[in-house]
């Protein structure tokens, strides 16, 4: 399978689309971008469902179903989190931490993967 690359540079974020909708305090405007996000969140869990489901093997799809969705809702808390992180430490701080933490999971994943790796191939 090639990774094809996504150019997403000119493409808004939902939290800036949010903000700007609510910018405008136009509820049919909301109305419409709570449509397209939602639809949004609910095309990029099932495509993760599906991808943790073809990944699986058939003995563990329920364990790898139940840490997906482990994952997403962690996603969906993590603002309401950095909410009130916010009143305790500057803002600055908040995106930082988010960024080190994904990057250690980042570098941790790989590590997992040639460890689990090395235990299959006999």
């Amino acid at each position: 399978m090639s990774a094809r690359k996504i150019r997403t540079s000119g493409l808004p974020s939902p939290a800036r689309t949010a903000r700007w909708v609510l910018s405008h305090e136009n509820e049919l405007l909301a109305l419409l971008a709570a449509i397209v996000l939602g639809a949004g969140y609910g095309l990029a869990l099932t495509y993760g469902l599906t991808r943790t489901a073809t990944l699986a093997p058939p003995h563990q799809i329920a364990g790898w179903t139940a840490r997906f969705w482990t994952a997403a809702y962690l996603g969906m808390f993590t603002p309401y989190v950095l909410t009130l992180l916010g009143h305790v430490t500057t803002t600055p701080v908040l995106p930082a931490a988010v960024t080190l933490l994904a990057l250690a999971h980042a570098g941790f994943g790989p590590y997992r993967g040639r460890r689990l790796a090395r235990r299959r191939t006999p």
